[in-house]
């Protein structure tokens, strides 16, 4: 489906997709609720931090405790999730440049995908929350529909 979106030229979707997946998060907390006052992830909110035993970059995404414009989590309180560092860097440029698709736009383009590959109305981008292991680090491998 990424492939979809990019051969349609919608690569900064694709990108969202491919994060929403990794993080787990849902879309509102990616690119917020316009409807509800709330604010787009912001870059500042992707931190990359070195791991303690090897040294390695990890990047982290903090969600919650923001103040009354920021896409709470669902319990309202704070929640780190692990990215890999690339992506984190890729998701920051996006945000830093502007770029950031509303939660409508990026909807619209994976329904379009969804449908062009022939999957069932029943996969939604909310699916894509649970694709994501608990697990952090990890390695992660993208499910055969993605």
């Amino acid at each position: 489906m990424r492939r979809l979106m990019r051969e349609d030229g919608n690569h900064v979707e694709a990108k969202c997709v491919e994060f929403l997946i990794a993080t787990g998060m849902r879309r509102g907390e990616l690119c917020g609720n316009p409807r509800r006052g709330k604010a787009p992830l912001q870059a500042d909110q992707i931190t990359l931090e070195p791991d303690d035993e090897t040294g390695e970059e990890n990047g982290w995404v903090t969600l919650g405790g923001g103040g009354e414009d920021v896409e709470q989590t669902k319990n309202n309180g704070d929640r780190r999730v692990y990215v890999n560092a690339s992506l984190a860097k890729e998701m920051r440029a996006i945000i830093l440049s502007g770029q950031l698709p509303l939660g409508d736009k990026l909807l619209d383009n994976f329904k379009s995908a969804r449908d062009r590959a022939g999957y069932p109305k029943n996969l939604v981008i909310h699916s894509l929350r649970h694709t994501r292991k608990e697990l952090a680090p990890v390695v992660w491998t993208a499910p055969r529909w993605i």
